[in-house]
């Protein structure tokens, strides 16, 4: 097995951050419920469409050592098959990983743990072999598979804007995503009454792409959501919703 090491010093960038919040904004991450809820999703490239992904995902609430924490932990199927488990496990006042595993059949295996300005652990490929990620970083940052979360916890309302930092796992730096309310959306549900939704746009710097959640002024949670990268786009939306409430 071939073993290398990627060490990383994330320079200083502009930008906001603090401990306890979102690019300036307070997080309520009360607002978040445990329990299992599953999406569907379809693929449609060039005026075709196909079966997307679907998947499971699971929050549950801890404590270890008077501090609380939140599990995710998302089952992903495409084609019948599943191609990936992730758990991540978050601070629950701040939403910033601490410790993050994952199993990919296309990626291979992350196991890595995180401090406030370190992130630790190994990277190993579909074909075994294996990196040691040792990275160094100016400032903490959020996890991609937690972005829902984040923007759940956001005090959203219409010309809400803002900058969150995420971290890249596969070498310890930081990049920033845009995040801003769009417009209000009701959506129609079937034999229900429509929901008040805030429509919200987020997209990475530096990368081609655009994503949109439309996320319910009541409870927070997400009702649909819509993916862009060239020319194909992602929808996706819940077909099972969270069996508990927190």
């Amino acid at each position: 097995m071939k073993v290398a090491t990627i060490t990383v010093l994330a320079v200083a960038m502009a930008g906001p951050a603090t401990a306890q919040t979102a690019g300036g904004q307070s997080l309520n991450t009360e607002k978040l419920w445990a329990g299992t809820h599953v999406t569907e999703s379809i693929l449609i490239t060039g005026g075709e469409e196909r079966a997307g992904p679907r998947q499971s995902e699971e929050l549950s609430f801890t404590e270890w050592s008077g501090k609380r924490f939140v599990r995710q932990v998302t089952r992903t199927e495409m084609d019948g098959r599943q191609t990936s488990v992730d758990t991540v496990v978050y601070d629950r006042a701040t939403l910033r990983p601490v410790r993050i595993r994952s199993h990919n059949v296309w990626r291979g295996v992350l196991a890595l743990d995180v401090s406030h300005d370190r992130i630790h652990g190994t990277k190993t490929s579909p074909e075994g072999e294996e990196n040691v990620v040792d990275a160094s970083f100016s400032r903490t940052a959020y996890h991609m598979a937690g972005l829902p979360l984040v923007l759940r916890s956001l005090d959203l309302g219409e010309g809400f804007s803002t900058q969150l930092p995420v971290l890249k796992t596969d070498d310890g730096s930081v990049s920033w995503i845009s995040v801003a309310v769009e417009k209000v959306e009701w959506v129609d549900r079937e034999n229900r009454d429509p929901v008040k939704t805030f429509v919200v746009r987020t997209m990475r710097d530096g990368q081609d792409g655009e994503a949109r959640y439309w996320i319910a002024e009541s409870s927070g949670l997400i009702l649909k959501t819509e993916a862009s990268w060239g020319d194909t786009t992602m929808r996706s939306w819940p077909v099972a919703r969270a069996t508990d409430n927190q």
